[in-house]
């Protein structure tokens, strides 16, 4: 029997609210478009009003018969009982009545009488009740999953489903189980292919009738999810199955790609308005940006990848609408007078250099006659007094207004929204999450959602284990939310798509070991850490971010065994990798290959700055504390001469607003759990002006530590939020470098050649081959950069480093490491072949149940050389 699992009438059946609970029944009627459990409940009711029942009618299903049959008081007419001559009784030699001559047969047993005993009409009443009951469909099928509606395009919808469970952020599938898709195949799908996969879809006309019938024909236990009523009114054919609402002219003008009056009446004449100079060097690609944003009025996301040009698109939609000005340009503090140099370049016929105001304190003021002022997040946000209202007004790195709580996110957001013309620019909308778009995207067309409808549609609900608050956290419906974006703000491109001379970049993840102290030490503080904060470490990614990224010094001074958190590990991880990092940038500056260093922690950066002095290497070093006259001064040394081979950069400062081609190869010595963060930094040498055939992108991560699991939160996102951003889930196509590939790699590199492209032009050659056998004769005879010498241990502790990792693995992983002996290339690789088929990483395996090695020295360990030498204190 169906009952509400929800509600005031949770525990009641249907029937007894429907019998009891008119007002609630005359509720649930007048829905339009009901959800969830309300759709099986509004069936229910029309169901039973087709059969005749009325709430509050304990007796329908009598009265409909009794009106069926007629009047039952005419016993001497022909019309006997209503019936006229249909049903006469069979007069018969025992007088009965005859069943099956009128029809009816005998599933059930009913006492045959006659007239004389009964009265007729009753036993017709209880023979169509009892041939009912015969008949009755057989119960509805129960499937334990829940089922969403997706937006497939403007034609057709698609059906997408998920287990019904506790797993966290599983994802919706395209594949439908037989049982649903036996259901749904009475609906007349189509099925299409989506990635390689099948989906079922259906005509955007059926939208209404199969999400009512779905819900009659099977039980979902996990509920049915709708389309939202604001992705509803975006899409020309599902408009009409949407809710009425009050929507701004702005945010209708942009869904119908209606144009304003001024937009209609100049857009023959934009190369008039660009001025000759940037109409000639606009290229195609960007001048179809430029058109997008014509179309929706100057109110604009341009999400294309970095390098391909946001800045020139963006000064040229404000060229067009040059009649608003003066307008804004809001970036992040180190690129300001980047703008004030590209703006000069090129649009030389509207603007001189005394027309720009940009803005350095709080103290100054803007001129009267200023044309266009530049500012600061910072400063934009501190001051009111430059929080005024603008006609135009660009948005440079959109995604710093990616908090909805933040200060600068409350000051910025209403200055876009009451702008006529806003051009938002970033590569990266959101670098972790879909709710990160919301700012972005509710700022150019207000009033259609809020903040939870948005989220609810795409995003997950979690609870904090630090504030115990409910968060939003991962992604869902990816590819609709793509679709969305496209359809109504968003443009974005690729640079393989539309720049096919740039190089390509050849990703490397190089494992690196650090010293058996560090890692005891990273073992034991990881061990404290689960068991005294009751959290997993491998589910970082569902972590406030705002507690993992807490590394300020206030925070690390006088840590107790209470305050223990993932910053510090991932500090004591960091400062564990320099030996390393050292002996690697050794090792490319034999190669004589210039690079950039990104680095995330000021120690690190610090050891790393002092060991480049000491060997008199020249480089330069930009981060959060180096100041903005000095960082333009860098980076025309490091692209000019030739005697700077590095450049230290902090990852989180330099990740934007800086070009850095005259590199080739880029190092992440250590690694951000922000995919976005590290595509941003990346691309400091992937960019418009690269001479080079390759970019290499060289990762070092620490084996057995967080960098492994940090290392999976990166892969598994940016796989997320391409699907969402690009339309198609991509992957960072990373090259894992084994120990056998660094030892065939010093035996076949060119010395010449950088490592990475060595290394990916490197033939397979089997171990006991001929040709293997030949390599390794010849190798004495070679000297190359050694490699190896990045990741082997101490020759003379070999056997005891071996007994120490080997006292920290389960038991199969012992057993499997004592059968690789015998190969030349034992323990790692092999076993952390075998532990990630079981979904474990080396360093989950390890801090189980670790204890230090009796010979550990906890005088030299990281905590004691953080403490005396940064004033840090590491529990």
């Amino acid at each position: 029997m169906e009952t509400f699992n929800f509600g005031k009438y949770k525990g009641k059946t249907f029937e007894e609210v429907f019998e009891n609970h008119k007002s609630y029944v005359t509720w649930v009627k007048n829905l339009e478009n009901p959800t969830g459990s309300l759709i099986e409940f509004k069936n229910y009711v029309l169901r039973r009003e087709k059969q005749g029942g009325n709430c509050g009618d304990t007796n329908a299903e009598y009265s409909e018969y009794s009106n069926k049959y007629g009047n039952t008081n005419n016993y001497g007419s022909d019309n006997y009982y209503g019936y006229g001559n249909k049903y006469k009784t069979d007069q018969s030699q025992n007088g009965s009545f005859n069943y099956k001559q009128n029809g009816y047969d005998n599933k059930i047993s009913v006492n045959k009488m006659n007239s004389s005993e009964h009265k007729f009409y009753e036993q017709n009443i209880m023979n169509e009740i009892a041939n009912r009951y015969n008949n009755k469909e057989e119960e509805k099928p129960e499937l334990d999953i829940i089922v969403a509606f997706e937006i497939f395009n403007n034609d057709s919808f698609k059906i997408v489903q998920k287990d019904n469970n506790n797993k966290k952020y599983s994802n919706f599938k395209n594949f439908v189980p037989k049982e649903l898709f036996k259901i749904l195949s009475e609906f007349n799908p189509t099925l299409k292919k989506v990635n390689n996969y099948s989906c079922v879809t259906f005509e955007s006309d059926k939208y209404e009738y199969v999400l009512n019938n779905l819900a009659e024909k099977c039980t979902i236990l996990g509920g049915i999810h709708s389309i939202p009523n604001f992705l509803l009114k975006c899409f020309q054919n599902y408009s009409k199955f949407s809710q009425p609402q009050k929507i701004s002219e702005v945010t209708a003008n942009i869904l119908t790609n209606t144009m304003c009056s001024y937009t209609k009446e100049h857009y023959d004449d934009l190369n008039f308005l660009l001025g000759e100079k940037l109409a000639e060097e606009l290229k195609n690609f960007q001048k179809e940006g430029i058109h997008f944003g014509l179309k929706k009025n100057g109110r604009v996301l341009i999400g294309d990848e970095m390098g391909l040009g946001k800045t020139l698109q963006a000064l040229a939609l404000m060229a067009f609408y040059n009649k608003d000005w003066p307008f804004i340009v809001v970036c992040p503090s180190s690129i300001r007078f980047q703008w004030k140099d590209q703006a000069l370049r090129w649009l030389p016929h509207l603007i001189e250099e005394k027309d720009i105001c940009v803005i350095k304190s709080g103290k100054m003021d803007i001129p009267r006659n200023t044309k266009m002022i530049i500012i600061s997040y910072e400063l934009i946000t501190k001051n009111d007094k430059y929080q005024n209202k603008y006609k135009c007004i660009v948005c440079d790195e959109s995604h710093y207004l990616k908090n909805s709580f933040s200060k600068r996110t409350k000051a910025i957001v209403p200055i876009i929204k009451s702008a006529k013309r806003c051009v938002l620019l970033s590569g990266t909308p959101a670098l972790n999450k879909p709710s990160e778009l919301y700012e972005q995207v509710s700022s150019i067309i207000p009033n259609l959602f809020n903040y939870n409808e948005f989220c609810d549609r795409y995003c997950y609900k979690d609870k904090n284990i630090y504030t115990r608050k409910i968060e939003y956290v991962g992604c869902k419906h990816t590819e609709e939310l793509h679709l969305f974006l496209t359809n109504t703000i968003m443009i974005r491109r690729l640079k393989k798509d539309v720049l096919k001379e740039l190089p390509d970049k050849l990703r490397s993840k190089i494992p690196i070991e650090i010293p058996q102290n560090e890692l005891s030490e990273i073992l034991l503080y990881a061990k404290k850490l689960e068991s005294k904060k009751n959290i997993n470490i491998n589910d970082l990614d569902n972590i406030s971010l705002s507690r993992f990224n807490d590394f300020n010094s206030n925070h690390d001074n006088n840590i107790d065994e209470e305050n223990i958190t993932i910053s510090q590990l991932f500090k004591m991880t960091g400062y564990a990798k320099v030996k390393a990092i050292k002996e690697y940038i050794t090792y490319l500056i034999d190669a004589d290959i210039k690079f950039l260093l990104f680095c995330h922690h000021k120690l690190v950066m610090d050891e790393i700055d002092e060991f480049l002095k000491e060997k008199k290497l020249g480089f330069i070093r930009v981060d959060g504390l180096t100041p903005i006259d000095k960082r333009e001064v860098y980076i025309k040394n490091f692209q000019s001469d030739e005697k700077i081979r590095i450049a230290i950069l902090s990852i989180t400062a330099c990740g934007v607003g800086l070009n850095l081609t005259a590199a080739n190869t880029v190092v992440f010595g250590e690694l951000y759990w922000v995919p976005g963060q590290m595509i941003q930094a990346e691309d400091r040498a992937h960019r418009i002006g690269t001479t080079h055939d390759t970019i290499n992108i060289h990762y070092l991560v620490a084996q057995n530590t967080i960098d492994e699991v940090v290392w999976k939160i990166i892969n598994r996102k940016w796989n997320t939020l391409t699907t969402a951003l690009n339309g198609a889930e991509d992957s960072l196509n990373v090259k894992e470098v084994s120990k056998f590939d660094k030892f065939m790699l010093d035996l076949t590199n060119d010395t010449n050649k950088s490592y990475p492209t060595s290394l990916v032009n490197t033939p397979k050659i089997k171990r006991r081959s001929s040709e293997y056998k030949a390599l390794i004769n010849n190798a004495n005879t070679k000297k190359y950069p050694d490699i190896r010498d990045f990741f082997k241990k101490d020759e003379k502790n070999t056997d005891t480093e071996r007994q120490k990792s080997m006292d920290m693995l389960s038991e199969k992983s012992v057993d499997l490491w004592e059968d690789e002996k015998e190969n030349d290339y034992p323990s790692y690789d092999s076993t952390h072949k075998y532990l990630e088929k079981s979904g474990t990483t080396l360093f989950e395996k390890k801090r189980a149940n670790y204890s230090p090695p009796k010979n550990y020295d906890s005088d030299n360990s990281t905590s004691n050389i953080l403490t005396k030498k940064y004033k840090t204190e590491i529990i």
